[in-house]
């Protein structure tokens, strides 16, 4: 896993002032991600995503979008942060 690093602004928390937010997956990626698992594999899904609490709600808003694009949404409404 990552560490816990607040893609909205970059601040880095502890895993008690951050929360991982896991955005929808694609058929595909589900279906790989999966296999991965059933193979024992560890480390970070690429659909999920660290937030200070401060901007936790962007990314809660947004669970239901494709990881992708929830990123793109974010990043367009905290550039400048």
């Amino acid at each position: 896993m990552k560490p816990p690093t607040c893609f909205a602004c970059g601040s880095r928390e502890s895993t008690e002032n951050a929360e991982l937010v896991y955005f929808a997956l694609s058929p595909a990626e589900e279906a790989a991600a999966d296999r991965r698992s059933a193979s024992g594999w560890v480390g970070h899904p690429d659909n999920a995503v660290w937030f200070c609490l401060e901007h936790v709600q962007l990314g809660r808003d947004r669970v239901s979008l494709h990881w992708r694009d929830a990123m793109a949404e974010i990043s367009a409404l905290t550039r400048g942060l």
